[in-house]
């Protein structure tokens, strides 16, 4: 390793001084121990600033990849919200949503059970729509013991994780026995300022920090999806629902509309996507929001071929006349002999 051009001289001139001649030697010698000392502090401290270099880049280096994980992590918690939700709009139903939500949790989270149930905060009651077990289970036995505590979560509006010792009282179950749960989460399913449903998750596994951001993640799309449904039922008729007044501020853009595009329904963040003020009425016809009347006929014909349509490309005209490129999930319900199309609109 190459010395500091100091440490160097320091040697250098220590080493002259022991080569002179007697004479001059006698008066120098008192000076070469201190040019030693000298040269052996600056060799240390080289060395101490050396070491807090590499640490100092170590550290850094540390934080990097701690950064890096984070990202990934966020990233792959996307990719599956994203996967869940997907998996969800497939839905035809209430039960049929909470049993796709738990089949997507499921893989995720560990689950080993898993109840998924709406809450009416009128009745102050609970009403199981899916439920989520291996071969031989009985989840409804096995969670009686914890339903109060779903009660008392939908009241409250907070989630509750209980531990293995906490959990003791629920086994999951299954063909090859029983074993009780590591982790049990009672999770509301919060939007608008009110709790739509419960979710009662029991793990075979501990859980992480990255494990509860996917559910609150997750929140939003299900109590948007939950109500959804409910409207189906119901025949997404015009009009406001004041239970579904929260409905209107949800962050997904949609629209309910029949089999010519007259509107049943548009929410605020539709309005917003196509530059309407808050005061402005919306359009009784998709017709006006479409750059290319064509392009609608053909959207329409290709979702009346199918159950669901996924991904149509297409272009709005916004108010301000300019074009918006994005992608249409859409899907048709049926009520009462009467055919509603669901249209989710996300910007590319």
């Amino acid at each position: 390793m190459r010395l500091p051009f100091v440490l160097h001289v320091a040697l250098v001139a220590s080493s002259s001084a022991w080569a002179q001649p007697a004479a001059v030697g006698a008066a120098a010698a008192w000076a070469a121990p201190l040019l030693f000392g000298l040269a052996l502090l600056l060799a240390v401290a080289w060395g101490l600033r050396s070491a807090r270099r590499a640490r100092s880049l170590s550290d850094a280096l540390a934080q990097a990849q701690a950064r890096l994980g984070q990202h990934e992590a966020q990233a792959l918690r996307r990719q599956q919200a994203q996967e869940i939700a997907a998996h969800m709009q497939q839905a035809d139903s209430p039960q049929g949503l909470g049993e796709r939500l738990l089949a997507g949790l499921a893989p995720i989270l560990g689950l080993g059970a898993g109840l998924v149930a709406r809450w009416d905060a009128e009745q102050q009651q609970l009403q199981a729509l899916a439920r989520w077990a291996g071969a031989g289970a009985d989840l409804q036995a096995a969670s009686a013991s914890s339903l109060g505590l779903m009660s008392d979560c939908a009241r409250r509006g907070e989630p509750l994780v209980l531990g293995a010792q906490e959990a003791g009282g629920l086994r999951i179950q299954s063909g090859l026995g029983g074993m009780p749960a590591r982790t049990l989460v009672l999770q509301p399913v919060r939007q608008g300022g009110r709790v739509h449903a419960v979710l009662e998750l029991a793990s075979t596994r501990e859980w992480t920090e990255g494990d509860h951001q996917l559910l609150a993640d997750l929140e939003p799309l299900i109590a948007l999806s939950l109500a959804l449904q409910a409207r189906a039922q119901r025949g997404l008729v015009g009009g406001e629902d004041q239970k579904d007044q929260w409905l209107l501020d949800a962050p997904s853009a949609f629209t309910a509309q029949d089999a010519a595009g007259a509107l049943h329904y548009a929410n605020r963040a539709f309005a917003q996507l196509i530059g309407l003020e808050p005061q402005q009425p919306l359009p009784g016809h998709l017709r006006s929001t479409w750059a290319d009347v064509e392009q609608l006929n053909d959207f329409l014909h290709k979702a009346a071929e199918q159950p669901e349509l996924r991904g149509f490309a297409a272009q709005l005209l916004r108010q301000d006349g300019r074009r918006l490129q994005v992608l249409i999930d859409a899907r048709w319900s049926h009520h009462e002999g009467r055919r509603s199309l669901l249209a989710v609109y996300r910007c590319v």
